[in-house]
């Protein structure tokens, strides 16, 4: 069974993240905070409590612009695997809790978002 995620948000990428780092270690630990404060009411809308043992990721960002290079917008899934950690979806973001991982970007310049379509898988 897949649940979707659905992030109304945009997430900083990975140059944003390593420019703010260079500044200060404590401005890139903050950035990291409020990216992950974006992400868990919407965790808490769409998953309602679920917790899984292991997952499958398929994750479309539909981005307003062509602006950022995919590598760079895919680092956010940092962001995303440690939301899931701390609203306890998952136990932690390790290979024995993650499966398979699949993004695509998709521009949508009317409705921007993040799609997370979660598969719980078994046991090999």
């Amino acid at each position: 069974m897949e649940n979707k995620l659905i992030i109304w948000d945009r997430l900083d990428g990975l140059n944003e993240y390593t420019k703010a780092n260079r500044t200060n270690p404590h401005v890139g630990a903050a950035m990291k905070k409020n990216n992950e404060s974006l992400i868990i009411p919407y965790i808490r809308k769409y998953l309602r409590g679920k917790h899984f043992d292991k997952i499958n990721l398929d994750i479309t960002w539909y981005e307003r612009t062509k602006r950022r290079d995919p590598d760079n917008i895919f680092f956010a899934i940092k962001f995303i695997l440690d939301a899931l950690v701390t609203c306890k979806v998952i136990d932690d973001d390790s290979q024995d809790h993650i499966g398979e991982v699949r993004e695509r970007v998709i521009v949508n310049k009317k409705l921007p978002r993040i799609e997370v379509l979660i598969k719980e898988i078994g046991e090999d």
